[in-house]
C-alpha cells in the first residue's frame, strides 16, 4: 500500500498481520516465521520501515495467543501506524475470524462503518 501511494485506499484493515523483522531488533519482535517464510522474505527487510507510512485508519484484529504471528507484532504495529486501533482478541489464535467470530465481526463493521 505504501509503496505504490495508497492507490486510493481510504481503510486499512490487518488480521493477524504480519510485518516482517528477520533480524532481532530492540524495538521490535523477530523470530516469528519458519525458515521457509523467512527464506521467502529476503530482501523485503524495508517492508518493516513501510509501518510508519501508513496514514490511513487502520483498525488491527489480533488474537493475544496467535502461534503463526506473534501478539507483540500487533503491539509493534499499533504503536508504529499512527492512526490505528489495536483489538486484542481473547482467548483466540491466528483464525480470529474462525475463533471468535462475532467479536471479529463486530468489530470489523464497527470500523467501516465509521465515517
Amino acid at each position: 500500500m505504501v509503496r505504490h501511494n495508497g492507490y486510493g485506499v481510504s481503510k486499512l484493515v490487518l488480521c493477524a498481520g504480519a510485518a516482517p523483522s528477520l533480524i532481532q531488533r530492540s524495538y521490535f519482535p523477530s523470530g516469528w516465521s519458519t525458515a521457509a517464510i523467512a527464506k521467502t522474505w529476503l530482501g523485503e527487510e524495508k517492508l518493516f520501515e513501510d509501518l510508519g507510512k501508513v496514514h490511513v485508519p487502520t483498525l488491527i484484529l489480533h488474537g493475544v495467543n496467535d502461534k503463526v504471528c506473534l501478539f507483540p507484532l500487533a503491539m509493534a504495529q499499533h504503536e508504529y501506524i499512527k492512526n490505528s486501533k489495536l483489538i486484542p482478541i481473547e482467548s483466540c489464535g491466528h483464525f480470529l475470524f474462525y475463533d471468535q467470530l462475532e467479536i471479529f465481526n463486530k468489530e470489523l463493521i464497527g470500523f467501516l462503518e465509521i465515517i
